[in-house]
């Protein structure tokens, strides 16, 4: 998936305030991303509507974010 579709995938749940897909130095995708919506709810419904769906042949995993520091091992 690049950019645009990772965008225009969640932006069907509300207004996205920002869309990073990461990236290797090559330009392949990482394998995961970030949305920031405008409201929680719009984030919600993603997450109840696109967790665990199969997006091009893989299963995705949509969560809230977490810090890095905050994650359990």
């Amino acid at each position: 998936m690049d950019q645009k579709g990772l965008s225009d995938l969640f932006s069907k749940y509300g207004a996205i305030k920002s869309c990073k897909l990461e990236v290797f130095q090559d330009g392949l995708s990482r394998g995961f991303g970030y949305i920031q919506y405008e409201t929680q709810e719009s984030a919600e419904k993603a997450i109840v509507e696109l967790n665990g769906s199969n997006q091009q042949g893989k299963k995705i995993e949509v969560q809230h974010h977490v810090k890095k520091e905050d994650r359990e091992e």
